[in-house]
């Protein structure tokens, strides 16, 4: 198997480092939190829903997720969960690095390289395939606990199963559609879309609020309910997490880094870094080389 994959402390606060580039969890909540947790990872994100309606917020869209649907999150792309209704939820997670994935395409052929093109990023089960799927699931996750012998090959053959059938998949039934949210839950919405895609420029709390024709404490107080965040905390996610890309995908000074992702500063830039992946820009970018 490849290196182990190192987890960045944004993720420490969800997951625990684990000794292999694959992270298996189910958790069940006897009720949905209130406040959505807004992140990022540097691995893939597989996410499937047995019991509960869960609204997905990614890269700026909100899903509504129903029982038997998988969600698919590529690398860096931002994302949060949060309730839809007052009742609780049962969910299984499934983390997989680049490496890992690389590896499997190279031993399967392209299937599984087309289920992670796709632009969808929920896939429902039909009901019929559900009990095979969540039977895999479970297995999967005894697997992952007890680590007995050949258990990676194991999960590897079940990844591999899973990803196939959701490049199977169709989104023919709509449940892809945005979620036609009230406005408030629009409004930021459309606030965390600008931000994606103007984060390179200045942005600022009283700017954004009257860009969107309401009070900077309005804004405040909906952005933060809505995402999970501050808005300075989340700008700065979004702009650390296309650093982090940069930094791994060119070559590319620190200076340069840090104002292509729109930091006057680069003692700032490296200040904000460290805080959010626990490490500094110029380690993060000898790792990755």
């Amino acid at each position: 198997m490849s290196e182990p994959y190192s987890w960045p402390k944004m993720e420490i606060e969800l997951f625990s480092p684990i000794n292999l580039n694959i992270y298996v969890n189910r958790h069940k909540s006897p009720k949905s939190p209130t406040a959505p947790h807004h992140h990022y990872h540097e691995v893939y994100e597989l996410y499937y829903l047995y019991e509960g309606d869960r609204l997905y917020y990614i890269a700026g869209k909100t899903y509504r997720v129903a029982r038997g649907n998988f969600v698919l999150i590529p690398p860096y792309e931002n994302h949060s969960t949060g309730k839809s209704s007052p009742v609780g939820y049962d969910r299984f997670l499934l983390h997989f690095s680049r490496e890992y994935i690389d590896g499997l395409i190279a031993k399967s052929g392209g299937g599984i390289a087309n289920a992670l093109r796709r632009e969808e990023r929920i896939f429902p089960i039909e009901f019929q395939k559900q009990g095979f799927v969540e039977a895999l699931l479970t297995t999967m996750l005894t697997e992952y606990e007890e680590r007995a012998p050949g258990f990676e090959q194991f999960l590897e053959t079940a990844v591999t199963q899973l990803l196939l059938l959701i490049g199977r998949c169709s989104t023919t039934s709509g449940v892809n559609e945005q979620y036609n949210a009230d406005t408030v839950h629009k409004t930021i919405s459309e606030a965390v879309a600008y931000i994606n895609l103007h984060y390179a420029e200045p942005l600022s709390l009283n700017d954004m609020a009257a860009h969107f024709f309401v009070s900077p404490g309005y804004f405040s107080h909906a952005f933060k309910r809505i995402t999970g965040l501050p808005f300075v905390k989340y700008v700065n996610g979004v702009r650390i997490k296309e650093a982090q890309r940069l930094l791994r995908s060119r070559d590319i000074t620190i200076a340069a880094t840090a104002e292509a992702v729109g930091y006057g500063s680069t003692t700032h830039f490296g200040r904000v870094f460290k805080e959010i992946t626990g490490v500094t820009p110029m380690e993060y970018k000898m790792r990755g080389n």
